[in-house]
């Protein structure tokens, strides 16, 4: 019976460690999107639509992360919403060539950005992050 459990207990570990490296992954792929789009002049056209539909797709892998870890982290699913919200208004202006609008949502992305990191990210040793 402690073998089956320390087994379950290995698997469950190898497991979060992978959600939380694919949620590394991803928000490394989020900055080179928003990079992209911070140098965007106007902000409009197929390539700042598509970023921002990346963008949005990174918010729902967030989000489902987040929902896992439970009741703790509402906040961080709740900044994922709001992000997935602003990224997909965002890539439709971008879309419709309303450059002040899609202006306007993605200078909003970061605040979604900023509060999660703030509350459940720690910087490491090795100058690397790690979920709190």
């Amino acid at each position: 019976m402690k073998k089956i459990l320390f087994a379950l207990a290995a698997v469950c570990s190898l497991m979060y460690a992978q959600d939380e490296a694919a949620l590394t992954a991803g928000m490394k792929g989020l900055g080179k999107e928003t990079g992209m789009i911070r140098k965007a002049d106007p902000k409009t056209g197929d390539e700042v639509a598509a970023a921002a539909e990346r963008i949005a797709a990174h918010y729902d892998a967030s989000k489902a992360f987040f929902a896992r870890k439970g009741a703790a982290f509402e906040d961080a699913v709740k900044w994922s919403e709001e992000g997935k919200s602003i990224a997909v208004a965002g890539g439709a202006a971008a879309k419709a060539g309303d450059a002040a609008a899609a202006g306007s949502a993605f200078q909003k992305l970061s605040g979604t950005c900023k509060s999660c990191h703030e509350a459940h990210r720690e910087k490491l040793a090795d100058g690397s992050y790690k979920i709190k």
